[in-house]
């Protein structure tokens, strides 16, 4: 009696392909590279949110931006290709980053 081996259907192989650390990575750099382009092409809605947050006191607007762009675009270079190369350092980088921002956001509402 023969019996019946499993095959791996392509609806599992790919499901084992893209696994949720690739969806949330790729989310990630999505995200980042935007950021980074938004704060080139209208780089007022930065520099006004510096300004509100008190941030403008301590470090001059532009200068924020121009880390933001920057920031952002290696952030999402390195979620893309550092990840696994550098598996604590560029997943703690990206939280502080984000609780910065959290931060400066919630200090602009006040």
């Amino acid at each position: 009696m023969a019996t019946a081996v499993p095959r791996e259907s392509s609806r599992s192989a790919l499901a084992a392909a893209v696994d949720a650390a690739l969806v949330l990575r790729l989310g990630l750099a999505v995200l980042f590279a935007a950021n980074a382009l938004v704060a080139w092409v209208d780089p007022d809605d930065f520099t006004s949110l510096v300004e509100d947050s008190g941030v403008g006191r301590l470090i001059d607007s532009q200068v924020v931006l121009w880390g933001i762009r920057v920031n952002d675009f290696v952030v999402a270079l390195a979620v893309l290709f550092a990840w696994n190369r550098f598996p604590r350092f560029v997943p703690a980088w990206v939280g502080l980053y984000l609780l910065g921002v959290g931060v400066i956001k919630v200090a602009a509402l006040v």
